[in-house]
């Protein structure tokens, strides 16, 4: 038995949410403005140990993210630290936004490694 942690480094794209606005800018929609909401297009996971490109998107079931959200839960729950850029502020409420949303129980406990938050700690850098 391995005592080496499970490590994800992962990426999600998402769509946009479409709202009814009247001009170009400054806009702030209510509930009520919002036709179609955002949802999980696609992932890209790699497990640190393997060569193997982990991908899936939804783009026959448009809207209907909730398979690839189980793809989601699988990798996650089996995860004892998960990498990604912008990790911690988008990826990870994004995907537990939809996992609640969709009737998924939290996964297993994990630790993440965010590298956005790394380059602004280490370097000046505008971003």
């Amino acid at each position: 038995m391995s005592n080496k942690p499970n490590i994800l480094f992962i990426d999600i794209e998402t769509a946009p949410i479409f709202g009814a606005v009247w001009k170009l800018w400054d806009n702030n929609l209510s509930l009520d403005m919002i036709r179609d909401d955002w949802y999980i297009l696609s992932y890209c996971a790699k497990w640190a140990n393997k060569d193997k490109i982990i991908y899936s998107d939804c783009r026959d079931t448009l809207e209907d993210d909730y398979d690839l959200l189980s793809e989601l839960w699988t990798l996650l729950n089996a995860a004892d630290i998960i990498i990604g850029h912008n990790l911690d502020k988008f990826d990870i409420k994004k995907i537990n936004a939809r996992f609640i949303l969709n009737g998924f129980t939290p996964p297993s406990p994990y630790g993440t490694i965010d590298t956005l938050k790394m380059a602004k700690k280490t370097f000046q850098l505008y971003i």
